[in-house]
């Protein structure tokens, strides 16, 4: 049963992107797809790749003889709950404290979460994906990201 709500949550974010962007003004910018064209786009993967994973769900569920799915381990719930908690947090704290220092903090915190053991794992990671990410967005895209307490 769980193997179908991925697809459906899938599914439904598409589904509501397509959704909201039907009324969306047209503004005229040089993009030949316009302004919402990557959106539209990964609205449209989204839903492609729902109804992959529906098809990957029903020929997996058809051919293979019923069982009886494990018991979740109470400890993943916990990392799960923990994971969401620490993602509210970071998105509640970036305007405070910039994208950079945001993100590492958030890295950091969350990658032991996750399973990382290691400390130079832990610190450089973090350190190594913004880093890259700040390069991406102020160099390349030319896209100003939240600064330290701005």
């Amino acid at each position: 049963m769980t193997k179908w709500i991925t697809p459906a949550v899938f599914f439904a974010a598409g589904a509501i992107v397509l959704f909201t962007l039907r009324d969306a003004p047209d503004v005229p910018v040089e993009d030949p797809l316009g302004p919402f064209g990557l959106p539209r786009a990964i609205a449209v993967g989204l839903v492609l790749v729902a109804a992959g994973l529906a098809a990957q769900a029903w020929w997996g569920a058809a051919r293979a003889p019923a069982e009886d799915e494990p018991p979740v381990d109470p400890r993943s719930r916990l990392l799960g709950a923990l994971t969401m908690v620490a993602t509210v947090a970071y998105v509640l704290i970036l305007p405070v404290l910039g994208f950079v220092i945001a993100s590492i903090v958030f890295g950091v915190g969350l990658l032991p979460v996750l399973g990382a053991r290691r400390l130079w794992t832990v610190l450089a990671v973090p350190a190594a994906v913004v880093a890259v990410l700040w390069l991406l967005f102020v160099y390349t895209l030319d896209v100003e990201l939240p600064s330290f307490l701005t």
